[in-house]
């Protein structure tokens, strides 16, 4: 038993002398599990030993599906996660399982590639920002002059798209989401489709709105403007309120796209409520996917939207353009996928 752990120890010291002697950079490629395994003789279970005692001391990065790279001990890197206050405890229109996913995404993803992640609701909190990636879900709401001098300093990687490009961002692509959503309730049939979301002037609702208008067209059916009920804020008062209006409209729609899943969850609550049977006398449909729409009933169909992708690609993006001097900033848009389950049929 204490064979290999001595194995492990002894190639895992080599290779720590052998990145100090070659005096490597950040980003130079490390040779992989395998090609170690060759060279030392080890097995597959001892590299990963030797590869998790190298990420550990600071001497390895590896980035999943891109390799295993040298990172300088004496430039360890640290991510700043900056999550406005205002998305935390005042936007009603996010659910909060869509911002813990997305959390989770770049903790864990932290974790793995071993950086240290810090997590504050504003700048003003970071002190030293050299030698450490900054991951916003939204700069437009932190201070410009603040982030401008961060980023003369850093790596910066936004959750939406930056109107002026300045940094690289990660942005889902919440258009086609709406669009796949909408495209699958027409091709079941249905013409009159009401939309339920939040402002539709605000940026987080304003590419799903786009989705749905998409669709529609894409079928050749006319926007129907009373078919479209905005709640800032949803509660079950609101929902009530908005169905009733919808159902009164003389060619009443058939189904709802809600722009999240909340929205929608909300819906079958009114539909069960009413004597309406889901997805039979109507058809509803969200948007996040978020865990109690599995668990509904009837269990919703929604889309997909990948927020804990979106939180490794902002891992990545961040570790990429601070020890791969190389890598060109650019956005990164992750596609969501649509999830049939029985509330449209």
């Amino acid at each position: 038993m204490k064979a290999p752990e001595y194995l492990w120890k002894q190639v895992a010291g080599e290779l720590m002398k052998r990145i100090q002697d070659k005096n490597l950079e950040n980003g130079d490629p490390f040779p992989s599990l395998r090609e170690v395994c060759r060279k030392y003789g080890v097995s597959l279970i001892t590299a990963k030993r030797i590869f998790m005692e190298l990420e550990r001391a600071g001497y390895i990065w590896t980035m999943p599906g891109k390799g295993t790279f040298i990172a300088s001990p004496r430039e360890s890197l640290a991510i700043n996660l900056i999550i406005p206050e205002r998305i935390s405890f005042e936007r009603h229109d996010i659910n909060i399982s869509f911002l813990l996913t997305l959390i989770r995404g770049i903790t864990e993803s932290a974790a793995k590639a071993g950086v240290r992640l810090h997590t504050y609701t504003s700048l003003d909190f970071v002190r030293d920002i050299k030698n450490q990636g900054l991951i916003l879900l939204n700069y437009s709401w932190l201070e410009r002059e603040k982030l401008d001098q961060a980023a003369k300093n850093n790596y910066v990687v936004l959750y939406l798209h930056s109107p002026d490009k300045m940094y690289g961002t990660i942005c889902l692509d919440a258009q086609k989401g709406m669009y796949m959503v909408t495209k699958h309730l027409l091709s079941l049939g249905h013409r009159r489709i009401g939309f339920i979301s939040g402002l539709i002037t605000n940026p987080w609702q304003t590419p799903r709105f786009e989705g749905y208008l998409k669709a529609l067209r894409s079928a050749g059916i006319k926007n129907d403007w009373r078919l479209i009920k905005e709640l800032p804020s949803p509660d079950q008062d609101g929902i009530n309120s908005a169905m009733r209006e919808l159902l009164a409209v003389p060619e009443p729609p058939t189904a709802v796209a809600a722009s999240n899943d909340t929205r929608a969850l909300l819906v079958l609550e009114y539909c069960r409520n009413h004597g309406l049977k889901v997805p039979r006398d109507f058809a509803v449909a969200g948007f996040d996917n978020i865990p109690e729409a599995e668990l509904s009933n009837p269990s919703l169909t929604t889309a997909d939207a990948h927020y804990y992708r979106v939180g490794q690609c902002a891992v990545e993006q961040v570790i990429n353009l601070a020890r791969n001097k190389k890598s060109a900033k650019k956005d990164i848009i992750v596609k969501p996928a649509l999830i049939k389950r029985d509330s449209t049929g």
